[in-house]
């Protein structure tokens, strides 16, 4: 298991989910760019969480060694902080590093409006811990990045942008049919308020 970023399956799949991750956030948020614009304290905090430590390895790479994933020291050493810290270093050199700090940038300010600090905190943590997880204990994989927990948002960023959708199709049916006056318009009113139910 390669978690550098460089294989092609991978490159295609970080984008397919990346485009598709931008594509719903647009939809449930409107205009992205005033947002991007003004990203949240949440959001900077936690670019400011993996960005600095990121950078540092750029010019020392002392720090890429004392926190990457490394699944020997974890499971033979048990340094098990190396499941969190695997996440703040990266392994893809200045190219990648600059890409999956430009991403998370992005992704979580929208995140962060779409979710709020919490969720968007807790979701990133959760992709941290069981990438990590299953890159040591299923693939014995070394490595470092954030990408795998940045694309976390992107599944539950489209969830709540179906919903908000279905939401708003069934509030515009409840307002156009309130106004019917007859027994029978109402009744066909009723049907199809129901229906728009059953389909969310």
């Amino acid at each position: 298991m390669n978690t550098s970023g460089t294989g092609t399956v991978f490159t295609i799949g970080y984008w397919v989910v990346l485009a598709m991750t931008i594509a719903c956030a647009a939809q449930l948020l409107g205009n992205l760019g005033p947002r991007l614009r003004a990203p949240r304290p949440a959001a900077l905090a936690l670019f400011a969480v993996v960005a600095v430590p990121s950078l540092i390895e750029l010019g020392w790479h002392g720090i890429y060694t004392a926190l990457y994933r490394a699944p020997d020291q974890i499971k033979v050493h048990h340094e098990y902080w190396r499941l969190v810290t695997g996440s703040i270093v990266q392994d893809g050199g200045l190219e990648g590093t600059i890409f999956n700090l430009v991403i998370l940038f992005v992704i979580a300010t929208l995140a962060v409006y779409a979710w709020g600090p919490g969720r968007t905190i807790g979701l990133f943590a959760i992709g941290v811990i069981g990438f990590n997880l299953t890159a040591t204990y299923a693939f014995a994989s070394p490595g470092g990045g954030n990408s795998a927990a940045t694309m976390t948002y992107g599944p539950v960023v489209g969830s709540r942008s179906r919903s908000a959708a279905s939401q708003r199709l069934w509030l515009s049916v409840i307002r156009r049919e309130s106004s019917a006056s007859t027994s029978a318009d109402r009744s066909s009113s009723c049907s199809r308020i129901c229906a728009v139910t059953c389909w969310r």
